[in-house]
């Protein structure tokens, strides 16, 4: 049977044509495409007006209405839909992108906590001040409580002592930097400067004054 005859069969003969649209499926789709399509074929064939007519309207709907009838079957079949699945890899992209806290370090030493390997480890409960394991006896009282939410009771923001000092010292690198290339663009100027004096000396010495 052809299942992309035309409306006007029997409803068996549309069941009919569902399952052999969804037999051919399996050259067209895999993995849950293929769930998705059959399940979308005999999902049209179960509902009126027939699965040749809901194939006719399929073809005509809008972006927006396939959308919605994979969504539908997709939760019917307990699978992520393309939006879901596009939602979930932007998610994923700009977590990734976050930056990532620098483990800390001891307040007494410098010395970062260390995993197994031997490489910085974050993975560490946070506290105030931290202290390794061999000057934690050293800690104050406070050092080793959690660190304060950087929040304020209205929900405003905290600004990061740490993040705040890196600004600065941020801030004032561009400063010495914008102020070096401000000193070599004056130099520069007063070097052409005095190239253009000598070159005019000369002009006027070999116009006016030089030899005859």
């Amino acid at each position: 049977m052809n299942w992309l005859d035309p409306p006007g069969r029997a409803p068996v003969d549309e069941l009919e044509a569902a399952v052999a649209a969804a037999i051919d499926f399996r050259g067209m789709f895999q993995g849950d495409e293929l769930k998705l399509a059959r399940h979308i074929a005999l999902d049209m064939a179960t509902t009126s007006p027939g699965f040749s007519a809901n194939l006719t309207l399929l073809a005509a709907s809008s972006r927006e209405q396939k959308d919605e009838l994979v969504a539908k079957a997709c939760n019917d079949l307990g699978l992520e839909s393309p939006q879901d699945r596009r939602d979930r890899e932007r998610f994923e992209a700009i977590n990734r992108a976050l930056p990532r806290p620098a483990p800390p370090v001891c307040a007494v030493c410098g010395e970062s906590p260390r995993d197994s390997t031997g490489m910085p480890d974050a993975n560490v409960r946070a506290a105030r001040r931290w202290h390794c394991d061999e000057h934690r006896h050293l800690a104050k009282p406070g050092d080793l409580d959690a660190p304060l939410l950087p929040i304020t009771p209205g929900m405003q923001l905290l600004p990061d002592p740490d993040e705040l000092k890196r600004e600065e010292q941020r801030d004032a690198r561009i400063q010495r930097e914008q102020a070096s290339k401000r000193e070599q663009r004056r130099l520069r100027a007063r070097e052409e400067a005095e190239v253009q004096r000598v070159r005019e000396e000369r002009f006027a010495a070999e116009i006016f004054g030089g030899p005859s």
